[in-house]
């Protein structure tokens, strides 16, 4: 599971603009006359071209990184949840980590609360239900994949996961 890097934007504007100042110091010492030239500038060229050789190479890793292919499986998973469920459902969204991508279930037109197995998730759950579940028909816990035996017994199972209805919970 890859990390959600959003956060990371912020840094794109001073990097543009840095990178944009570079390029044109960069220029001005290559347009420049020769014999204002100085042998540090030259140096300062050379260091110039690495840095931004380097941040480009890097942002073209991080950028890479961030490309998610599992596009097709979140929108099986979300069509699967959305035949499962009415429109008015609370999903509470079991997963191994804390990844906040909405896209789990935007593809599913439902809202819902993400819980990573990492915390003392049967606790969160509650607390989700307890918080949201009072506004909304029915409330389920979703256990997809590899988690769905951690979905409590007399959950409904299928190839996208495991279901399991929580709303006897808020009674």
């Amino acid at each position: 599971m890859h990390r959600h890097d959003d956060y990371q934007l912020i840094y794109v504007f001073p990097m543009a603009a840095l990178g944009g100042l570079g390029a044109v110091a960069l220029a001005g010492c290559v347009t420049a006359p020769a014999a204002n030239r100085g042998s540090g500038r030259g140096v300062f060229a050379l260091a110039l071209a690495g840095v931004l050789l380097a941040t480009w190479t890097n942002a073209q890793n991080q950028v890479a990184r961030m490309a998610r292919p599992r596009a097709g499986s979140l929108m099986a998973d979300g069509l699967w949840l959305a035949e499962r469920t009415a429109p008015r459902d609370f999903i509470v969204y079991l997963q191994e980590t804390y990844d906040w991508n909405p896209a789990y279930l935007y593809y599913a037109k439902r809202d819902g609360f993400y819980v990573a197995t990492a915390k003392d998730w049967p606790h969160e759950t509650a607390s989700a239900v307890r918080r949201f579940g009072t506004d909304y028909n029915r409330v389920w816990l979703f256990c997809p994949g590899d988690l769905a035996p951690l979905c409590p017994a007399g959950a409904v199972g299928g190839e996208r996961g495991t279901l399991h209805e929580l709303t006897a919970e808020l009674k």
